[in-house]
């Protein structure tokens, strides 16, 4: 990524280290939620496996039980 792609963002990203699960309509894996902004999250999986453009669920961890997000993948 260049400074031109960082010149063009909105908010700023904020590095994070979530481990998380992502469902799509055939399957779940592992992955782990790398950085956050207020406008989104990028995500990373050992493999690829989701399409961009599918809805995939994202589901976080916290000590009171799981939350569970809807969102598109990009």
């Amino acid at each position: 990524m260049g400074t031109d792609d960082d010149d063009r963002r909105g908010w700023a990203r904020i590095e994070a280290s979530l481990a998380c699960t992502v469902a799509t309509a055939d399957a779940a894996f592992e992955a782990q939620v790398v950085n956050v902004s207020r406008s989104g999250a990028a995500i990373g999986a050992e493999e690829k496996q989701a399409k961009v453009g599918e809805s995939v669920s994202l589901l976080l961890e916290r000590a009171e039980g799981s939350i569970s997000v809807g969102l598109p993948g990009e």
